[in-house]
C-alpha cells in the first residue's frame, strides 16, 4: 500500500512539472507573458493608417501586473515599434503596420535582460482592389511656386471580381509640392485629386511628374 502511494506521489511531481514547463513564464523572474493582436487579419495595403494593436500583458509570479517592464517587439513581415513599457495595468501596447507584402507575419514580445520569448502572427492578404491606370495632366509644372497653377490625378481602382471600386478611399504622398492625402473613387470607380508646386526655384525649372 504504501509502494503504491509512493509512485503515486512520483506521478504527481512528474505531471506538475511537465505542466510548468509548458507555461510562458520566465525561469529566472517568474514573470509570465500574454499577447492579443487586434485585428488579427490586415489588407497589404502599406497604409499606416491601418494598423494592428499588440497587446502584451506582463504578470509577476503572483500573478500580479508588472509595472514598468521594457517589453521588446520584433516581426519577420511588415513594421512593429521596438520597445513599449508595460504600464500599472502590466500592459505595454505596440502598434504593428504592414508593408504591402502579405503572409503571415509572426510577432515576437520578449522582456530585457531575460531568455522568455512569446510569439503570435496574424496575416497579411492580398487587397481586393488594384489600381489599374494613373494619369497626371499636364505631366510638368513650372516651379515658380504658384498654386494657381495644378496637375490633374487621376486615379482608376478596379475590385477583384472586374468591378468598378466605387467609394474606394486612394492614399497619395508627394516628395515634392503639395496634394491631399486621400481622395475616394467616384461612381466611374476613379479618385480624382490635384497636385500643386508649391516650391519656387530661380530660375524656374522644368519638373516632369511620374
Amino acid at each position: 500500500m504504501k509502494y503504491h502511494t509512493v509512485i503515486h506521489w512520483v506521478l504527481s511531481i512528474i505531471m506538475l512539472s511537465m505542466l510548468l514547463t509548458g507555461c510562458d513564464t520566465d525561469d529566472d523572474t517568474g514573470y509570465a507573458i500574454f499577447m492579443s493582436i487586434t485585428p488579427d487579419t490586415l489588407y497589404a495595403d502599406g497604409n499606416d493608417n491601418t494598423f494592428s494593436q499588440i497587446d502584451v500583458l506582463v504578470t509577476d509570479n503572483d500573478d500580479n501586473p508588472a509595472q514598468g517592464l521594457p517589453v521588446n517587439f520584433q516581426t519577420d513581415l511588415g513594421n512593429i515599434q521596438a520597445e513599449a513599457v508595460t504600464a500599472s495595468n502590466g500592459h505595454a501596447i505596440a502598434i504593428y503596420t504592414d508593408n504591402g507584402v502579405p503572409g503571415i507575419a509572426h510577432i515576437s514580445a520578449s522582456l530585457e535582460n531575460e531568455s522568455q520569448t512569446f510569439t503570435d502572427s496574424l496575416e497579411i492578404i492580398p487587397l481586393p482592389f488594384k489600381i489599374t491606370y494613373m494619369q497626371i495632366t499636364p505631366d510638368s509644372l513650372w516651379a515658380d511656386g504658384n498654386i494657381a497653377t495644378y496637375s490633374e490625378v487621376r486615379v482608376a481602382v478596379e475590385a477583384s471580381n472586374g468591378f468598378l471600386a466605387v467609394g474606394f478611399p486612394v492614399y497619395f504622398s508627394t516628395d515634392l509640392g503639395s496634394m491631399p492625402e486621400q481622395a475616394y473613387t467616384n461612381n466611374a470607380g476613379v479618385a480624382l485629386t490635384y497636385f500643386k508646386m508649391t516650391i519656387r526655384i530661380t530660375p524656374h525649372k522644368l519638373f516632369h511628374l511620374n
